[in-house]
């Protein structure tokens, strides 16, 4: 057992080693079960908008005092994504196929650009590369998908060797997360009625032609199904989220409420060493509802 967690503590600490070498990566703001997409659109509008402003109010600081000019020339560099971030990233990610083009309508209607649309009104190709901000919704089970990984050099294998399914995912290293959004299924429910992806393409409604009569449940029920306590889809990722956030303020916002026990999960993020508080309260309905916020110092 002593040499496991010597082997687990090396692992870690290589994988710590290979992240902090990308200090000057993209802002990354992620929303897991992005749904409707409006509390992603409104943080992305929100930052931009604070970005814009400090940018105003320093240019015309630089106006009054010919000495801050190279400041402002630099923040502007900074928020444009050349010098310390290369691109503000805001990413949603769901379960539910209509969910993803429903959030991407959303960013739309609000005159956001979202990755893929890469025609102006007049039906020019744009370079979505030259934006700073990145907009990017598409369907996947939590933070499995590949786009939220980058490859380890040191993993990679030669020629001469067989790489299995479960070394492949080994050499995945997560990418840092800042801003991490989740408003989980957290109604409880028997564990059978959580919505597994899979299902998608495993089985189809009762009676359609060519199929055999076979279980069908619709990616709906992953809006709320949240299985024992409300907490079975959470606990996917709770035990593990600092390793997902980015040293020195990466942050993860959660919302829960009672039946979920609320005080355990505070308990499982500061063991791992997260500065956790209660960041609102609200009611909805009969529901008392929470937003923990946890972030990795």
């Amino acid at each position: 057992v002593h040499n496991n967690n010597n082997n687990n503590d090396n692992n870690n600490n290589k994988e710590e080693e290979e992240r902090s070498d990308h200090d000057d990566d993209d802002f990354v703001s992620v929303e897991i079960g992005v749904g409707s997409g409006y509390v992603l659109c409104s943080h992305a509008m929100s930052y931009q908008n604070e970005m814009m402003l400090m940018m105003m109010m320093r240019e015309k600081d630089a106006q009054r005092d010919p000495t801050l000019r190279e400041e402002c020339s630099t923040t502007r560099t900074t928020l444009g994504g050349e010098k310390r971030r290369k691109k503000w990233r805001f990413i949603g990610v769901d379960v539910n196929g209509t969910a993803v083009e429903h959030a991407k309508e959303t960013m739309r209607n609000h005159g956001m650009k979202v990755v893929g649309d890469d025609d102006d009104e007049d039906g020019r190709r744009e370079d979505a590369a030259s934006s700073p901000v990145s907009i990017e919704i598409f369907r996947g089970d939590m933070l499995e998908d590949d786009r939220f990984y980058r490859r380890s050099d040191a993993g990679r294998d030669d020629c001469n060797t067989t790489t299995t399914e479960t070394s492949k995912r080994e050499e995945r290293i997560k990418e840092p997360i800042d801003v991490l959004l989740f408003n989980p299924p957290y109604v409880v429910t028997p564990s059978e009625e959580i919505y597994d992806p899979s299902s998608l393409t495993t089985t189809k409604r009762e009676g359609e032609e060519g199929t055999t009569t076979a279980s069908y449940r619709p990616a709906i029920t992953a809006a709320w199904a949240g299985g024992l306590r409300g907490r079975e889809v959470l606990d996917r990722i709770l035990g593990d989220i600092k390793s997902w956030l980015r040293p020195n303020g990466g942050t993860f916002l959660v919302v829960a409420y009672a039946q979920n026990d609320v005080e355990e999960m505070i308990s499982i993020l500061q063991n791992q060493g997260l500065e956790v508080e209660i960041a609102k309260r609200t009611q909805a309905d009969e529901e008392s509802l929470v937003v923990i916020k946890a972030v990795r110092l």
